[in-house]
């Protein structure tokens, strides 16, 4: 995610009662640059090196912020 430059910042954080799982929050910096990232070569690229070290297909749940300080 860092290559991208995309997303600033994003989180990964493993669940408590299961190590195997991982959650990846990611934020991008504009609604441009998510879609000029999800539609360019490095998408493809990167999704492709994830999806080789996954156990089962990821999981994607849209979510807006409610609050940050």
């Amino acid at each position: 995610m860092a290559k991208s430059g995309a997303s600033d910042p994003f989180i990964i954080c493993r669940e408590d009662d299961d190590p195997d799982v991982l959650w990846c929050a990611e934020v991008f910096k504009s609604d441009e640059a998510k879609d000029a990232y999800e539609n360019g070569p490095l998408a493809d690229e990167l999704r492709d090196e994830i999806l080789d070290v996954l156990a089962e297909p990821p999981m994607r749940i849209p979510v807006h912020p409610y609050s940050a300080s």
